[in-house]
């Protein structure tokens, strides 16, 4: 999943506030006013170092500079910031070695953290040592549910985890916490997010060209690290696909989605359906975090959400909210957006310098006769392989010489290349009117 009033404005009030706490404000009274005309203390004063302000936060190193965006302040409700916390700690801190064991409830309950990047001999295997961690502190969780809660009376062990809920307020909540569902582990993503950022380079200013263009907010495209970490071939277990993850059934209401093209696969066509969806999401929900929400759990279940709760707060709702099937994915989407758009906006704070890739220039050459590939790729110059990865939405098919390129489609070519390819065209139709007299 796989998270930001992490935006502009947000930023911009917990920077002021830190500086705030370090620099605490003096009110002067009108005696100490009186007194400050004093020669020995105006000098004294003058000495004073001034106490350097921190540098202002770039709120954006993502983006490409000096481009027009369209900013908007994500709001975090109170609520809602220790699954922010969590899911900022798995984008940033945890990678694929670690399983964090934590509480579905209160995310802020990490139970332990395992590690697998040095296995020992006789280590049990990942899936294994998981579910031993699980029953370890199913254990624990109903000891301390049976009433033992004296801290004097427990082991080590129990009173990490006694302190662990010493926060949170919930009926029978050591009962609660053991039951079935309650304690999950959640792998790390930070290599997965480092490597996202390298491949953004490669697609997301243009993405973000589509997002303004349609007039939405452009820190809606950090919703590609929850879905797919920038990976254009990611595919789910059911069904989604692509950088956006369309299902198959929303991708149709927006793309093109057969046997000949699947547009999911088309990083920027499949941009265009996801801005649409956003957009239709907002104009529904009236509300952008809403609107995020729904891109996960769909706009009918956040409607009914508001309908059952009487409220359009995001915090109440993801909180508090169980019906249909808004459960732990749905419950955190908005949070994993908030934390991968501040841990994607701020990178560099988080990882340093990262090489990120180059977008590829291209064209597009719409052909007027159906044609196998090899035929222009041969006369052109152009890989195949190339031509194929430009070109992600159509079928294997077309690439492997075992269909014909359909008359009418339009394939994007290394930039540079139309008139090659406009020549190739022309040569081979004249030759096959010369072959057919």
């Amino acid at each position: 999943m796989g998270s930001c009033p992490v935006a502009h404005r947000f930023y911009s009030l917990l920077l002021i506030a830190s500086i705030a706490a370090s620099f605490p404000i003096v009110i002067a009274s009108s005696s100490s006013v009186a007194f400050a005309g004093s020669t020995d203390i105006h000098r004294l004063a003058i000495k004073k170092k001034k106490k350097k302000e921190p540098p202002a936060r770039d709120d954006n190193q993502l983006s490409e500079k000096g481009r027009p965006l369209i900013p908007f302040a994500f709001p975090l409700p109170e609520s809602l910031k220790p699954n922010f916390e969590f899911w900022k700690r798995i984008y940033s801190e945890f990678d694929i070695n670690h399983a964090v064991i934590h509480d579905t409830e209160h995310l802020q309950v990490i139970y332990s953290v395992l590690d697998f990047s040095n296995p020992g001999e006789g280590d049990l295997p990942k899936g294994a040592r998981i579910r031993a961690e699980k029953e370890r502190i199913r254990t624990i969780l109903e000891r301390l549910a049976d009433g033992v809660t004296e801290e004097n009376d427990l082991s080590d062990e129990e009173r990490v985890v006694y302190n662990l809920f010493k926060t949170v307020d919930e009926p029978d909540k050591f009962k609660a916490a053991a039951e079935p569902g309650r304690i999950r582990s959640q792998t790390g993503q930070k290599d997965k997010f480092i490597r996202a950022i390298e491949w953004s380079g490669s697609y997301l200013t243009e993405i973000e060209n589509i997002f303004v263009s349609y007039g939405i907010p452009t820190d809606l495209t950090r919703l590609i690290f929850v879905e797919s970490m920038f990976n254009p071939k990611a595919r789910s277990r059911v069904g989604a696909s692509g950088l956006w993850q369309f299902m198959p059934g929303t991708g149709r209401l927006f793309m093109t989605v057969n046997a000949v093209m699947d547009e999911r696969n088309d990083p920027y066509a499949a941009t265009h359906a996801a801005a649409k969806l956003l957009k239709t999401n907002y104009e529904r929900l009236g509300q952008w975090p809403l609107a995020v929400n729904a891109y996960n759990s769909g706009a009918l279940n956040l409607a009914q959400a508001m309908e059952d709760m009487q409220t359009d707060d995001i915090g109440l709702i993801a909180k508090n909210y169980r019906g249909g099937s808004y459960k732990f994915a749905s419950r955190n989407f908005y949070t994993e957006f908030l934390a991968a758009l501040e841990v994607a906006n701020h990178y560099k704070d988080y990882f340093g310098e990262i090489a990120r890739m180059e977008p590829v220039p291209y064209e597009t050459f719409t052909l007027e006769t159906p044609l196998l590939l090899s035929q222009l790729t041969e006369r052109c110059g152009v890989d195949m392989a190339t031509l194929e990865e430009m070109n992600p939405a159509y079928s294997k098919a077309f690439f492997s010489n075992s269909k014909p390129f359909p008359a009418g489609r339009t394939l994007r070519i290394p930039a540079g290349f139309s008139d090659r390819f406009a020549e190739a065209v022309r040569n081979i139709s004249e030759e096959k009117a010369i072959a057919a007299q």
